[in-house]
């Protein structure tokens, strides 16, 4: 049996420079209504794409690409 604390993460959350690092409300709605549920009617890819398009419209001062992707 495999002891869990010996799986390393697959994600490390990165250091946020910021304080008070928060998303506008705006932004939480978008992403909660653009939700990926894996009906065969969706493309993963698309899906993908339009996240980092919305993703890329958020830019701020010490905070890394990948912390607003997380």
């Amino acid at each position: 049996m495999l002891n869990p604390s010996a799986i390393p993460l697959s994600m490390v959350r990165p250091l946020v420079k910021l304080n008070n690092f928060q998303l506008n409300l705006t932004f939480i709605i978008l992403f909660q209504h653009d939700k990926f549920r894996g009906y065969p009617v969706e493309n993963p890819n698309t899906h993908v794409a339009s996240f980092l398009e919305n993703c890329h419209t958020i830019n701020m001062s010490g905070v890394s690409k990948d912390a607003i992707h997380l």
